[in-house]
């Protein structure tokens, strides 16, 4: 314990709390140790999340997109290549043992990744599903939970950071979420948290105005209510 204690001594707070913050990814001693570093700072400190946290989330981007804009970036890079020798992008890339490799290669890949999906019970694939569908459209935990009704997990979220007011790839907030699913609790402690209510999405929806077309009357007079402090 000393001997930990000694090594994390000399770290920011800052950099201590994202590594309390992946949970179990540290022994207990660590987190223990952390703990004192901060009684003696006289720094509060979050309990240890029960999973892990990404703490400090920044309005999301399209990270899935930018991925394909590259790889279609350097198929036009070969493409052109191919041109400028005359050859079509299948002859450039069938006379190369480079092509042929990667060919392989991209086939083994998709091919483990069947075979592992078909290890998954029906429910593992559809959160796998629902996870890839949340990051290519850019949302945060916060969004998720505040989806789900989760606020205890929100709450873990804040404690370590988490940005109330991060917007998806289609501007929504978690509190636009959180209004649409009629979670009135939810909605409670992100305006508490600082969340603002005047934001909207690109369509121009504010979360008053879904949770209004979605009948949620009790969340629409308590943000009408809040707007007008």
């Amino acid at each position: 314990m000393n001997h930990l204690k000694q090594q994390f001594a000399e770290l920011s707070s800052e950099y201590l709390l994202q590594m309390r913050a992946s949970g179990d990814g540290i022994s207990d001693e660590a987190h223990q140790a952390i703990e004192e570093i901060f009684a003696e700072r006289g720094e509060r400190l979050p309990a240890k999340p029960k999973t892990p946290i990404v703490i400090a989330e920044k309005q999301a981007t399209p990270r899935s997109g930018n991925k394909r804009l590259l790889i279609g970036a350097a198929i036009g890079v070969l493409a052109a290549i191919a041109v400028a020798t005359q050859k079509t992008l299948a002859e450039e890339l069938s006379h190369t043992w480079y092509g042929v490799l990667g060919g392989f290669g991209v086939i083994i890949y998709f091919v483990i990744k069947w075979f592992r999906r078909q290890m998954l019970s029906s429910a593992q694939r559809e959160r796998e599903d629902n996870e890839k569908k949340a990051r290519e459209d850019g949302l945060t935990e916060i969004m998720v939970c505040a989806a789900n009704g989760d606020l205890e997990r929100i709450r873990e979220v804040v404690e370590y950071g988490g940005d109330v007011n991060a917007r998806s790839i289609s501007g929504t907030t978690a509190l636009m979420y959180a209004a649409k699913n009629n979670h009135l609790a939810i909605v409670e402690f992100l305006l508490a948290a600082g969340a603002d209510p005047k934001l909207k999405s690109n369509k121009g929806s504010s979360a008053t105005d879904i949770a209004r077309k979605c009948e949620n009357l009790e969340i629409v007079a308590r943000l009408e209510q809040y707007g007008t402090r």
